[in-house]
């Protein structure tokens, strides 16, 4: 008698399920990562979605604020409106088309200021310390009431302090999209690829 007979007919029934389950198994594709763009400039550099376009104007909305660099999915034009000495800006486009996003970039400054004076959640970008706020909008903040006309979503708000006293470095973006967890997620990319110009 053949004592290895039903070894042999359980490996063959084993391998024949094995085939059977693994002829049905499907692989997922894997998701393919955003083309990215690199951006440099004097004061910064980073890298963001090669689907956002770039563009710069001579926007100087306070004493306080110099805007560097703008980026955006929607067309852009120039912000401000100049009669002879005096200059009023808004923002560089009217609205977001569903999945749009505006950012900015800016230098700030004001005597006193200080990271603490500001809300939002820690962080650091290049090593400097940070602060993340994010708001869903509606909301009753003045902030944002710029956002709120161009029919964005959600506010994000990101201060980075600056080595020298009471300066800081600002990143502005509001956005409209069904996955806010994914713009959100774009950003925090494009701040960990920050790197500043007079930290290196």
């Amino acid at each position: 008698m053949d004592t290895g007979a039903p070894a042999k007919l359980i490996v063959l029934a084993l391998a024949t399920s094995l085939t059977w389950s693994c002829g049905r198994v499907v692989a997922q594709p894997t998701p393919t990562p955003a083309a990215l763009a690199h951006y440099s400039d004097a004061h910064l550099s980073f890298d963001y979605p090669s689907s956002w376009k770039v563009s710069h104007y001579d926007d100087w909305v306070s004493t306080r604020e110099a805007k560097l660099v703008y980026l955006s999915t929607e067309p852009t034009h120039d912000p401000c409106v100049r009669s002879g000495n005096t200059i009023t800006c808004g923002e560089p486009i009217y609205s977001l088309r569903s999945g749009g996003v505006l950012v900015a970039w800016a230098v700030f400054g004001f005597p006193g200021w200080n990271l603490n004076l500001e809300k939002g959640s820690p962080l650091r970008v290049d090593g400097l310390p940070a602060k993340w706020d994010a708001l869903r909008l509606p909301a009753a903040d003045p902030r944002v009431q710029g956002c709120i006309r161009m029919g964005g979503g959600e506010s994000v708000l990101v201060w980075v302090a600056r080595p020298a006293p009471s300066d800081a470095y600002t990143l502005s973006a509001c956005l409209r999209s069904a996955k806010p967890d994914h713009a959100e997620g774009e950003l925090r990319a494009l701040l960990e690829s920050t790197r500043f110009t007079e930290l290196h």
